[in-house]
């Protein structure tokens, strides 16, 4: 493990469904709190999803009828802290730590050079509230996190807990490295013959849940474009995929929140394969066990593309003798084009 001073790391921990489950007090304070700030009933269940609390606090007004502008959004999250503050008795006695957490925030705490805090989609004083009912207050600094009141999008957070960490540490962070990923297969026709000189282009999204260009700065990163050899094989390294939400602030929200759907696709890497005489073919893969799988934002998942991302251990050799500190994973993936015109 990295010391203090070659390159500490910074831990950021979700809460809800990761650390504590909060049991059922949240939607009846939801609904008060909803009721009490805008003088309607909540009639469109809150939607706990993984978003931030701006993001579901805009929606669910938005859904009513309301205009979250004029203030109306920061009484109804001001509302809903008071609420959730005057029911912390029955938070703690309806909710639980959930098994392994209070041990693993002990341990991750005994690391040399390592720093804890989370990253959440609960509005900064709901987040402390959560973490002191159940006990774990103690294990995290709130000062390096971010939270549900710092963006409407949950992929803006990191920038935000990274921020904070350079402002109290004096120490600059930009995520945990993302875990290296060993892509290879073999691009055939349908009678199973090589397919040589193939374009292969694939991209994803980064540790952070954001494709390249999202980014205003111009960057060209998790995407590339190379060509099978004589064998039709090809290979590449990428990143393990990882879930994100789609955008989902406007009208591909409001649809999401009346299918009562998540806006987070399962973890997936692209390929679009292209060869003279060749149907293109534009596809993905999946990590076989996301816990998304099922509930795919865009319908995406079919069986025969989930593949299998084995972890190799740290220490394990790459094939192509790359030398990797850490873990890292591997997928084969083959492909098959059809005739063009068929």
């Amino acid at each position: 493990m990295q010391t203090e001073a070659s390159a500490p790391l910074l831990v950021l921990w979700d809460i809800d469904h990761t650390l504590i489950d909060a049991g059922t007090v949240l939607r009846p304070a939801y609904a008060a709190a909803f009721h009490r700030a805008t003088g309607i009933a909540l009639e469109q269940p809150w939607r706990f999803d993984g978003r931030t609390e701006l993001a579901a606090a805009t929606d669910a007004l938005r859904a009513h009828g309301l205009d979250p502008g004029d203030g109306l959004l920061g009484v109804f999250t001001d509302v809903l802290v008071a609420e959730l503050r005057n029911r912390a008795g029955e938070l703690a006695a309806d909710g639980h730590v959930l098994p392994g957490a209070a041990d693993a925030l002990t341990a991750v705490g005994t690391v040399p050079g390592v720093r804890q805090s989370v990253l959440t989609g609960n509005l900064y004083p709901l987040a402390v509230l959560k973490m002191t009912v159940f006990g774990l207050a103690e294990h995290v600094d709130f000062r390096l996190g971010a939270y549900g009141d710092d963006a409407l999008e949950r992929t803006d957070l990191p920038a935000h807990a990274f921020a904070r960490t350079e402002r109290h540490l004096g120490r600059r962070h930009s995520g945990a490295s993302s875990e290296p990923c060993r892509v290879e297969g073999t691009v055939t026709d349908t009678a199973g013959r090589p397919v040589p000189g193939a374009r292969i282009e694939v991209w994803e999204a980064d540790e952070d849940g954001r494709y390249d260009v999202q980014y205003d700065d111009g960057r060209i990163a998790a995407r590339a474009h190379l060509f099978t050899d004589d064998r039709g094989h090809y290979a590449f390294w990428g990143i393990t995929p990882t879930p994100y939400p789609i955008p989902h602030d406007g009208p591909v929200g409001a649809l999401l929140a009346a299918t009562g759907r998540s806006p987070m696709r399962a973890s997936h890497l692209h390929f679009m394969v292209t060869a003279p005489g060749r149907r293109r073919l534009v596809t993905h893969i999946f990590v076989r066990g996301d816990e998304l799988l099922d509930s795919d934002s865009v319908f995406g998942v079919k069986e025969s593309l989930v593949k299998d991302f084995e972890r190799q251990p740290p220490g394990t050799p790459a094939p192509d003798g790359r030398a990797i500190d850490g873990a890292w994973s591997r997928v084969p993936f083959d492909i098959v084009l059809a005739a063009e015109g068929t």
